[in-house]
């Protein structure tokens, strides 16, 4: 209860994430360079009382945090780590990332 992770970003691998038990927020940051919306930021929740998912793109940061214990699926299309994979810190985002 009460965690939060870093910055997650996969370089080659979409995931899948899926409230089991509890509730869980997500501030997600797009930093795919091509990308329309490069930059924006969301925070959203998702909990497993209204089963839902959410489709996470590869090259889209994602922080988890909650003030309950949790059980989350995560599904990737990659197991295997990419070079471009990376953790951040709220500060160490990347410039075009607005906080």
């Amino acid at each position: 209860p009460g965690a939060s992770t870093r910055f997650g970003l996969r370089a080659e691998a979409d995931q899948i994430l899926a409230p089991l038990d509890g509730t869980v927020d997500l501030t997600l940051v797009d930093l795919r360079p091509a990308s329309p919306s490069r930059g924006a930021r969301v925070e959203i929740s998702l909990t497993a009382a209204e089963p839902q998912a959410l489709l996470l793109p590869f090259g889209v940061a994602c922080r988890l945090s909650s003030n309950q214990d949790v059980r989350l699926l995560r599904l990737s299309t990659h197991s295997a780590t990419h070079a471009g994979d990376a953790e951040f810190a709220e500060g160490d985002l990347p410039e075009a990332a607005p906080r």
